[in-house]
């Protein structure tokens, strides 16, 4: 114990000592980790004095403090005149229609932590576009700290898979000492062909659609039915593979590549990408991390056919639309999302299980789908949905926004 204060000392010392450069203001989604965010906000609001809020209970209230904080700060003042002068249309977020891609990050000045799962994630970012006081331009970098199930936006840039308590101090320091970076944020735009409808999903991590979309379905509705079946990440892997038995015997399964056509362009360039015969689900990713850890693009190469325990080289050369082992490397803030094609609930289980990784397809840009099917499965980071028309859908997938993150830095 003893040991064990020392070192909180010492931490709050230099957190004290960073602070002067940077404020740290924390956000916690209550409900999030079987109501971890009581915990975490009790263990943090010691150390960041007045500077930790709820969700649940709106984020204006946080926003406001985080928006005094730049107010007092010359720094930011200075930052932001300097970014007008040189970027006059800046705060009218460029061209009607076209994402606002320039910004300046208020690192030196203020970072924020968000406590929850990456639907709170989603949430403090949209809540920060959605914040008048906060100039277009400016961008609140803000890092993970793991509460949810899956965690994939945490394990992407570096925060683990779960936050379990007792190193609040700790955390700060890793906060403070972190790299800022630009996320590439999407809208997809449903439409059912009969009726014309549409809904617009966001998304930051991943979208999906097929056989993987049907098992994440049948995982979700078996889990709100019997929660207290779902106690650990290793059930949650069985029950998901049990799912996906269920979808592979069933009409839900099945190759994909007659009833979904996919049509991309990638800096310009337009092209048609052929889904193999064999594909049954196809997956849109914007992060190296799916359904709790499985990297389905392979930053370390992709597994080989017949030979899944050996991987391709990493690629890195000859650049967008090559062959696998030249594709760019996977980024979450490049402004492309990668097409992967699976082949089946057991290449997809052996992605979540073994870390074999998918078939590499294409990079693009802007994404145009049609599905001819009268029901499809599909899901955006994590949750999944149905859609059913006679006429099937259509959707469309363009850059939305983009935000700063935080990546942890491993040194």
């Amino acid at each position: 114990f003893e040991r064990r204060r020392k070192l909180e000392l010492c931490a709050e010392r230099e957190i004290g000592m960073a602070e002067e450069e940077a404020a740290v203001v924390l956000f916690v989604n209550r409900k999030s980790g079987g109501l971890r965010g009581e915990k975490v906000y009790a263990e943090f609001e010691p150390l960041l004095k007045g500077r930790c809020f709820f969700m649940n209970d709106g984020p204006e209230k946080g926003l406001d403090e985080c928006m005094r904080i730049l107010n007092e700060s010359k720094a930011y003042r200075e930052k932001l005149e300097e970014f007008e002068r040189r970027h006059a249309e800046a705060r009218g977020g460029g061209e009607r229609g076209e994402a606002q891609t320039e910004f300046f990050s208020t690192e030196e000045v203020l970072r924020v932590i968000c406590a929850g799962g990456d639907g709170t994630v989603s949430w403090i970012l949209s809540a920060m576009d959605a914040y008048e006081p906060l100039p277009k331009c400016a961008r609140i970098p803000v890092a993970h700290l793991p509460l949810g199930t899956g965690n994939d936006f945490a394990r992407a840039t570096g925060w683990g898979g779960g936050y379990d308590g007792g190193r609040a101090a700790q955390v700060i320091q890793h906060v403070l000492r972190s790299r800022a970076q630009r996320l590439d944020r999407w809208k997809l735009l449903l439409k059912t062909q009969s009726n014309g409808e549409t809904k617009a999903l966001f998304f930051q991590n991943y979208c999906s659609f097929g056989a993987d979309a049907a098992a994440a379905y049948g995982f979700h509705t078996a889990r709100e039915q019997n929660p207290h079946l779902f106690t650990s990440r290793t059930k949650n892997k069985f029950y998901y593979m049990r799912e996906g038995t269920k979808v592979t015997f069933s009409k839900n399964g099945g190759p994909i590549h007659k009833t979904m056509a996919v049509h991309a362009t990638a800096r310009g360039v337009q092209f048609t990408p052929t889904l193999g015969a064999r594909t049954q689900s196809l997956l849109i990713l914007n992060v190296p991390s799916y359904m709790g850890g499985a990297d389905l693009w392979g930053q370390r190469g992709e597994t080989l056919r017949g030979q899944p325990f050996l991987r391709s080289a990493p690629g890195g050369g000859g650049g967008v639309n090559a062959r696998p082992e030249g594709f760019k490397p996977q980024s979450i803030g490049d402004g492309l999302l990668e097409g992967v094609h699976m082949q089946g609930l057991a290449h997809t289980g052996g992605a979540l299980v073994l870390r074999y990784t998918g078939r590499r397809a294409w990079q693009a840009d802007t994404i145009h789908i049609d599905g001819t099917r009268p029901r499809w499965f599909a899901q955006v980071d994590g949750e999944p949905f149905v859609i059913e028309d006679p006429k099937g859908f259509s959707a469309d997938i363009v850059l939305s926004s983009v935000a700063c993150v935080l990546v942890k830095n491993t040194r």
